[in-house]
């Protein structure tokens, strides 16, 4: 169980890279249009249970659309689910903003499901998915 260890999430980690050093408002979210961010809520698990913001459901699916693409390739879909939330959210999903939630949902989320081996493991993600998940923390 070494999630820190996964070649794709670390491969996501640096296609996603650059958290925190967007520009944010005063409430923590990112000044982007279409953008979420959720409030509240302190799931120390990335959310799993009742009280997950918006942006940490929103976190939590791209998690998972993430590690059900690194399994179709070999992965370990847990591994894979848990080095995510650790390495892009510091381990809680609640912790973070979302720089443009419509993007990440309608084109980030979905891409995963037709990536290639070959490109999730050369770190050839969708444009849609660059910078989407800001730690606040």
């Amino acid at each position: 169980m070494t999630s820190s260890a996964s070649p794709y999430a670390l491969a996501l980690f640096t296609a996603f890279a650059l958290i925190g050093c967007l520009p944010t408002g005063q409430d923590g979210t990112s000044s982007s249009s279409g953008g979420s961010s959720g409030s509240s809520g302190s799931s120390g698990d990335g959310g799993a249970e009742g009280g997950t913001t918006t942006a940490g459901q929103a976190c939590l699916d791209t998690a998972t659309a993430f590690a059900t693409a690194a399994k179709r390739c070999g992965g370990d879909y847990d591994a894979e689910r848990t080095a995510f939330i650790k390495d892009l959210a510091n381990g809680d999903c609640n912790s973070v903003s979302i720089r443009n939630e419509a993007e990440l949902r309608n084109q980030c989320i979905p891409s995963f499901a037709s990536i290639s081996c070959s490109d999730l493991t050369q770190q050839r993600f969708a444009p849609s998915c660059a910078e989407q998940i800001i730690r606040d923390k």
